[in-house]
């Protein structure tokens, strides 16, 4: 059996582990506060063109009342972007145009939260994931036992999410944080607009409060951070039947003196309570929980580890942890090739990143997923697309951008057209080699891509029809679209630098 001094060490290393996880969360939800604070500032400098005139701003224009269809022209727009779910009741009657352009701020500043609440679902879920089977390989490699385990489900992880577990979960966190941004954002344009107050002061106040709105977030994720990786920590000690865990405190010069007169301290995990005696205790807390190994608690460890069959006890084999992760949890479950991503992370991170207009324009196509083939395809007779064990949310979008080809006006489709055609004049067959795909199929490529975003995006199907009179046949360039919709939210700058025409078809069409 390790020494207590080992066990703090792993603890505090899967915590660390967690922060890093973390980290990269942070930064998208920091992206998306600047993207909404830009797009306000740009409303703001339309307000104060429109408002002003020479002797300032024009007071008692944004006092008057909207007519009745100009305030149903602004309900009909909000509801088409998806926008009037966040105004409030008192809103909705007639109102006055400074209350107008306060609801449309108000709104703005609360499309942040469907956002930011899915970036912390995701981090908080890798941190649960990875914590408690982390916990159970340091277990196996601490005490030498190969014990069986569970592993975690949805529902589990699902439960933990939706625990309030200081009154509140991380959902109505983050509703309330927004609601606070969104109402001082508003109040702060409203009063702004009527004193006259010069739009450099405007913006910076809003500057300020964003600052402060993306503190809250931040502080947010690390508390949360903190809570479910501890959390996850105590369901796999639950899950071996160890009872008592020991509190342990990074010590450093930020400790807090709370944290340090708990450190060491040994309790039962059913009589545990957070912010009383299991961490976190304080927001930003960075405390760790470990169990306590006594022999009694090793000897029920080693029970797990007997095989029923032979009567010996199984030994843990010295293994790093991603072997031990493929032979534990990726095919004990018996899937054909191990998911590089799960599917719920595919579609959330999509959803994040991807602009709404072209959730809307693919709503409605059908996902499967599939893990006994490496690739992904768009099924156009079927509306479906079927992920691969290779796919993450850049191959969704690839796909969709087969999806969203199919949803061209006829004005988009003779753009397109013009566009591709263009794209490949300047190539004839000779330009182009033959490639056997994975399933027996041939296709073309150019031999040399560089005017392109990849080789993938040149390619040419039904090979033998692919070139008319040696020129490429651009009816059967299919990835052309999608490869540019991929790069078009992966490297915007690589697909602007290669495709300017087709970086602003796409912008035009999804934006």
């Amino acid at each position: 059996m390790k020494t207590s001094t080992y066990w703090d060490k792993r603890a505090l290393r899967r915590l660390t582990e967690a922060e890093k996880i973390s980290e990269a969360y942070i930064n998208r939800v920091k992206a998306i506060y600047a993207q909404a604070q830009k797009d306000i500032d740009k409303q703001l400098e339309s307000i104060y063109r429109n408002y002003s005139n020479e002797t300032g701003l024009d007071t008692q224009k944004l006092k008057e009342l909207l007519t009745r269809s100009e305030t149903k022209k602004t309900w009909d727009e909000m509801k088409r972007q998806g926008l009037d779910k966040y105004i409030k009741d008192n809103y909705k009657s007639r109102i006055s145009r400074l209350e107008q352009i306060q609801a449309q701020i108000y709104a703005k500043a609360k499309q942040i939260y469907p956002k930011e609440e899915l970036v912390n679902q995701m981090c908080y879920k890798g941190v649960i994931h990875n914590s408690y089977y982390k916990t159970m390989y340091d277990t196996q490699r601490g005490t030498g036992y190969d014990f069986n385990f569970s592993t975690v489900d949805d529902n589990m992880i699902k439960a933990l999410l939706k625990d309030p577990w200081s009154g509140k979960n991380y959902s109505q966190r983050i509703w309330g944080n927004t609601d606070i941004l969104a109402n001082n954002l508003s109040e702060i344009l409203g009063g702004g607009l009527l004193s006259g107050q010069s739009m450099t002061l405007t913006a910076k106040q809003i500057r300020d409060r964003f600052n402060v709105g993306k503190y809250y977030a931040e502080r947010l994720i690390r508390t949360e951070t903190n809570h479910f990786n501890n959390e996850a920590d105590a369901m796999a000690f639950e899950e071996l039947g160890l009872k008592k865990y020991v509190f342990v405190a990074t010590l450093d010069s930020r400790t807090s003196e709370i944290c340090q007169f708990m450190d060491n301290k040994v309790f039962e995990f059913d009589k545990r309570e957070e912010g009383v005696n299991f961490p976190p205790l304080h927001p930003n807390c960075r405390s760790k929980t470990r169990a306590y190994l006594g022999e009694e608690e090793e000897k029920n460890i080693q029970r797990r580890a007997r095989n029923p069959i032979t009567g010996k006890t199984e030994l843990v084999d010295n293994i790093s942890y991603k072997d031990w992760y493929k032979n534990n949890v990726v095919y004990s479950k018996g899937t054909q090739y191990p998911l590089k991503t799960d599917m719920n992370t595919i579609v959330n991170r999509t959803r994040l990143i991807t602009s709404d207009k072209l959730q809307q324009k693919t709503k409605g196509v059908k996902l499967k997923r599939d893990n006994t083939i490496k690739h992904s395809y768009f099924d156009r007779s079927k509306n479906k697309i079927v992920l691969g064990a290779n796919a993450n949310e850049y191959t969704l979008i690839h796909e969709l951008g087969h999806k969203l080809q199919t949803t061209f006006t006829k004005q988009e489709q003779q753009d397109y057209n013009k566009l591709i055609t263009q794209k490949f004049a300047k190539y004839t067959k000779d330009d182009f080699k033959k490639v056997k795909g994975s399933s027996k199929t041939k296709y073309w490529v150019l031999k040399d891509s560089n005017d392109f975003v990849s080789q993938y995006q040149t390619r040419i199907y039904k090979s033998l029809f692919a070139f008319k009179n040696n020129i490429p046949n651009v009816e059967y360039a299919q990835e052309y679209l999608s490869e540019g919709l991929k790069y078009y939210y992966k490297n915007p700058t690589l697909l602007y630098k290669k495709d300017r025409k087709l970086y602003e078809f796409i912008e035009g069409v999804v934006e």
